[in-house]
């Protein structure tokens, strides 16, 4: 579902910026560290967060990952799933993702959080796009012309 040439920006350490729907007008758009494991983002909130409410509300979201150039994006659509059991391998499998190796052991969350929960999105939708007119546009302030 992923094209191969955007697998890095799921690996390496973005951030992913979810948009979850407002009772009111617009979305909420909230940056998120996040795991993608066996076709799926994880990615793990506060129960006391405006997120949470409006998920268990309406739990249709969106989420983009961007390359840091802006020249490769990926959007995925589905319905987010919270996890009763808030597994702790996701939890550390972030901290390892986003802490260097030798901060990350001193980052792990305790084993029982009761006020987090850990969000799965199945993608339903991908839009992926590598956007060459980027890639145009930041070459030409190296070239001589």
């Amino acid at each position: 579902m992923v094209p191969q040439e955007l697998q890095d920006l799921l690996t390496d350490r973005h951030n992913a910026i979810v948009a979850i729907n407002r009772p009111t007008s617009g979305p909420q758009l909230t940056p998120v560290w996040f795991l993608w494991d066996s076709g799926a983002f994880y990615f793990r909130i506060g129960k006391n967060t405006a997120k949470y409410r409006n998920i268990t509300r309406d739990p249709f979201i969106s989420l983009l990952v961007h390359d840091n150039a802006g020249f490769r994006y990926l959007t995925v659509y589905g319905q987010a799933q919270i996890m009763d059991n808030n597994p702790t391998s996701v939890a550390s499998q972030i901290v390892y993702k986003y802490y260097a190796p030798t901060l990350a052991s001193q980052k792990l969350p305790p084993e029982q959080e009761p006020d987090v929960v850990t969000i799965k999105l199945q993608p339903q939708k991908v839009v992926a796009i590598v956007e060459e007119i980027a890639h145009e546009a930041a070459d030409s302030w190296t070239s001589n012309s």
